[in-house]
């Protein structure tokens, strides 16, 4: 009778069980008139199963071009009662792998609070980060592997600055059109699990960013289109690469019949 009167309860007592998730994130981003900018993070998570451990190994990374300048932890029990607490000297310090891309010196601070008290429990997280050429200008990704109730990005930039945005999902949210600009989503659903999946659905909630101008080391460049990223970047390189003028000369362009027969002898060339 006890097994049969347990059977029927067990729907319930699975529907008041509480599941990890995000419950609040905040985003803040702040241009300077220099060109750099300071962002800021804000999570409120809960702790509650063990896939929610994944949310209490926290991993922060940064590179030549955005530094960590401050973070901060704190771990609440379901009472609300702060039990530890954490900064970022207690984070360890990992080396990243050397892409050989702009922004190499890849580092990684990470820190692992996911059995320091019993679950469920309360995960307050916030760090800053200076970033010093808004060439590194991070999408926001609100989206993530566990539900988030709540996410926000709050924009701050100097009078008459430029800059250009883009939602390929097309999701626009709460959006406010005239500075300080801000994005608000809610009840965003779990990122798919998936190896290989759609642009339409990796992008969903995502938005990208790019400023009209910004400099790297000293050199400037334009956001707006292509062709300024490529000049841009021409401009980085074209110290570094040489191609013998004299080979040059054995491209045959007269037999080409399109530009793209054109495009495939320039590239059969580089690859030799």
């Amino acid at each position: 009778m006890r097994s049969a009167i347990l059977f029927l309860l067990l729907p319930l007592i699975l529907l008041g069980v509480e599941k990890s998730k995000i419950i609040n994130s905040e985003t803040t981003m702040t241009i300077s008139e220099r060109g750099t900018a300071i962002l800021k993070i804000n999570k409120s998570m809960l702790i509650a199963d063990k896939a929610g451990e994944d949310l209490a190994k926290i991993l922060i990374s940064v590179n030549d071009y955005v530094r960590l300048d401050k973070a901060r932890v704190r771990v609440l029990d379901s009472r609300g009662k702060k039990k530890r607490k954490y900064s970022k000297r207690n984070f360890n310090q990992i080396d990243g792998l050397s892409s050989g891309s702009l922004a190499s010196g890849e580092l990684h601070y990470f820190l692992d609070v996911s059995n320091v008290i019993p679950k469920p429990f309360r995960l307050e997280l916030e760090y800053t980060t200076e970033i010093s050429s808004l060439f590194f200008w991070p999408t926001w990704s609100p989206q993530e592997h566990f539900p988030v109730e709540q996410a926000s990005y709050l924009l701050n930039v100097p009078e008459n600055f430029q800059f250009y945005f883009f939602n390929p999902g097309g999701i626009q949210g709460e959006s406010s059109k005239s500075a300080p600009y801000r994005w608000t989503y809610s009840d965003i659903e779990i990122f798919p699990d998936e190896v290989a999946m759609p642009s339409d659905v990796f992008d969903k909630y995502r938005v990208y960013f790019v400023a009209d101008h910004f400099e790297l080391d000293g050199y400037a460049g334009r956001g707006s289109s292509w062709e300024g990223i490529g000049d841009f970047y021409w401009s980085l390189t074209k110290d570094q690469f040489h191609l013998d003028t004299a080979s040059v000369r054995d491209l045959k362009f007269d037999s080409c019949e399109s530009k793209r027969d054109t495009i495939a002898q320039i590239y059969n060339y580089v690859q030799e």
